[in-house]
């Protein structure tokens, strides 16, 4: 009985309708936010395609992103639909990606329980903010792209539906550069496999590669984006190629790495398994160093739990700077050599490769971000949740099987448990703290008269760009002009209440 419920074909189904609740709230909860006000401002003035056409000229490149804002953020309504069916959808085709066959509801459990324990300033700055959700989207859109290219390549080949895929593809690429970057590199080395194993794909791999690389061409060589380059970052522009990674590289590690500490426990537990239970013969010696190592890496992200002050997770010491490129280096060599199917190991290998690429084309960014790493955290989670369908622990634990099975999942849906009331307890005592904020406005605009407007922080870790600081002259006259506030924007003042 326990068994069969383990291996429900639809979990995924309640899983993503778990997922769509849940967001629903949050993003219900969440007002707007930072760069929220000056976009609803702008798309409340003009016409957005043509807002977005002159940001292109003056601002960024990204056309799609800045259209997404001048449309959504004056009807905040819209957003609470769409974010909710985005994070659904992504969840869906991670799964569906992940090819699960067998362990339906653990699999389903595990990508969820990395979707949620994802850091905190990534989750402010993606999950619950208007404009970064200009960072989920094309998240969102690559994965149905991969899973489409996956279905081609296992099923009959469907050129209408291969043919739409270059609407995903013009609108993901014109919206955020890693992960644009990132998709035109991986359809190439798709082509070239396709070369190899699937030759009628490979005019429509040419096709989507020739678009991908136009779109991300029209973002790169934005007048605007290069106007801001050589305003904003003229001494990061000057150093060479080299240089600019060096000086990225400990941020690449701290993001990558040390900040995501579920995913790399979650995620090197699996590999530790698919190591143990493997059943490739004379491997042993890759086994063995691919187990210390995933160990090694749980122990690490661990430790802070025990030492505040942890030297392992320095992203700037020593063993940081050669520990996370050898674990890298490990899992890429298990992916080779314990993958036994063809098409399975070069799937894996690409969704690793996809993943490191989106941290990684950052070295090159004068702007490293958490939320840039979104991308690196859920095709992470994609490749977890593949290797752990293919560990083959049943015929060695036999009866055990189900018990440890069992177990994996009472911890997986605990943690998820303890996530969703940090969500709801979070974007309740938001909810709440606007609802003040806004009786706190409404008098300061009764009473033009009272020259400082003092407004109440929003409890810390809970939104991004929702305070601001008395020196980010832009943000306060934005929120000036959106709230209709009389008092001048250097007197308004963002204060820390009493607990």
């Amino acid at each position: 009985m326990i068994k069969k419920l383990l291996n429900k074909k639809y979990a995924y189904i309640l899983g993503g309708l778990f997922v769509l609740g849940l967001f629903a709230y949050t993003t219900y909860c969440t007002p707007l936010a930072g760069d929220d006000w000056g976009y609803a401002l702008n798309g409340m003035k003009g016409h957005p395609i043509q807002s977005a056409i002159e940001f292109y000229y003056g601002w960024s490149g990204r056309l799609f992103s800045e259209l997404w804002g001048f449309v959504v953020a004056p009807r905040k309504w819209l957003w609470n639909i769409i974010n909710p069916i985005l994070f659904a959808s992504i969840f869906i085709f991670a799964y569906k990606l992940a090819d699960i066959k067998k362990k339906y509801v653990i699999s389903a459990l595990l990508i969820i329980a990395i979707m949620l324990t994802a850091q905190e300033s990534l989750r402010m700055e993606t999950y619950s903010w208007i404009m970064g959700t200009t960072y989920v989207i094309p998240l969102c859109l690559s994965l149905i792209y991969f899973y489409s290219i996956d279905k081609a390549f296992k099923d009959d080949i469907k050129p209408r539906w291969l043919y739409l895929n270059n609407l995903l593809l013009i609108v993901g690429c014109l919206m955020m550069e890693n992960i644009s970057a990132t998709v035109v590199g991986s359809i190439f080395i798709i082509g070239v496999y396709a070369y190899f194993k699937k030759k009628e794909l490979l005019k429509y791999l040419i096709i989507n590669f020739v678009v991908a690389l136009a779109a991300f061409t029209i973002m790169r060589v934005s007048p605007g984006s290069e106007y801001r380059l050589l305003r904003d970052s003229a001494a990061w522009n000057e150093l060479s190629i080299i240089e600019k990674a060096i000086q990225a590289y400990p941020t690449f590690i701290d993001l990558t790495f040390i900040r995501n500490r579920y995913l790399i426990v979650l995620m090197s537990g699996v590999f530790f398994a698919f190591n143990l239970f493997s059943k490739v013969k004379n491997r042993k010696a890759v086994r063995i160093i691919s187990g210390i190592t995933m160990l090694s890496a749980i122990a690490v992200e661990m430790s802070f739990l025990l030492f505040s002050d942890n030297m392992l997770l320095d992203s700037e010491g020593l063993f940081s700077s050669v520990f996370w490129p050898w674990y890298c280096v490990v899992i890429l060599t298990d992916l080779f050599v314990l993958i036994e199917n063809e098409y399975d190991k070069a799937k894996a290998i690409i969704l690793f490769v996809i993943a490191g690429t989106c941290s990684l084309v950052m070295l090159e960014s004068p702007i490293f971000g958490d939320r840039s790493v979104i991308y690196t955290l859920y095709y992470l989670a994609c490749l977890s949740a593949f290797i752990f369908e293919r560990v083959d622990y049943d015929t060695v634990l036999e009866k055990k099987a189900v018990a440890v099975t069992c177990l994996f999942g009472l911890l997986l849906a605990g943690l998820i448990g303890l996530r969703t009331k940090t969500y709801i307890y979070k974007y309740t005592i938001s909810r709440n703290a606007q609802i003040e904020r806004l009786e706190i406005i409404e008098y300061y605009k009764n009473n033009p008269d009272v020259e400082e407007a003092w407004i109440p922080r929003f409890p810390i870790y809970t939104l991004h760009g929702i305070d601001i600081e008395p020196d980010d002259t832009y943000h306060l006259e934005t929120f000036k002009e959106y709230f209709k506030l009389p008092q001048a924007a250097d007197k308004i003042i963002f204060y820390v209440k009493d607990e």
